[in-house]
């Protein structure tokens, strides 16, 4: 069966949101580069967070985690994830995901980390769009 390389519906922010990391946001995070606003802009300046290349992202946000029943659950003592990786992937997984403009990603985002929710549950987000984006899901949401 082919494997899924995004989340069709995925529960964020009082709503559902497809998410998933496209060409361009894969490009984002390796580079820097966003080409979501009218010009190029670098990731560090306006959001905090450097380039890597996208493995590299994904060692870090899924370190910490154990696979438990359907999915992962995170120990934040064994993480190597910080809330700028952790907020930038669910940002431009909802920009990827195409229901939600940068403008509107990012603000869903800042309403939806510490100090308005645990960072836990970003965490969880991102660690399953990583997740999809480079193994892959099956339909039914599992690995």
């Amino acid at each position: 069966m082919p494997k899924l390389t995004y989340l069709a519906a995925q529960p964020f922010a009082g709503g559902t949101y497809r998410m998933e990391l496209g060409p361009d946001q894969i490009m984002e995070i390796e580079t820097g580069m966003s080409r979501s606003f009218d010009h190029m802009v670098t990731m560090q300046r306006y959001f905090g967070v450097k380039p890597m290349p996208i493995f590299e992202l994904f060692s870090h946000i899924m370190s910490g985690r154990v696979e438990q029943g359907e999915g992962s659950i995170g120990n934040p003592f064994r993480s190597g994830a910080s809330m700028a990786l952790i907020s930038n992937v669910v940002r431009l997984a909802l920009i990827g995901g195409g229901e939600c403009s940068p403008a509107d990603a990012r603000q869903l985002v800042a309403d939806n980390a510490p100090p308005h929710c645990p960072l836990q549950e970003l965490w969880n987000i991102a660690a399953a769009v990583m997740y999809a984006t480079l193994v892959g899901i099956d339909e039914s949401g599992n690995g």
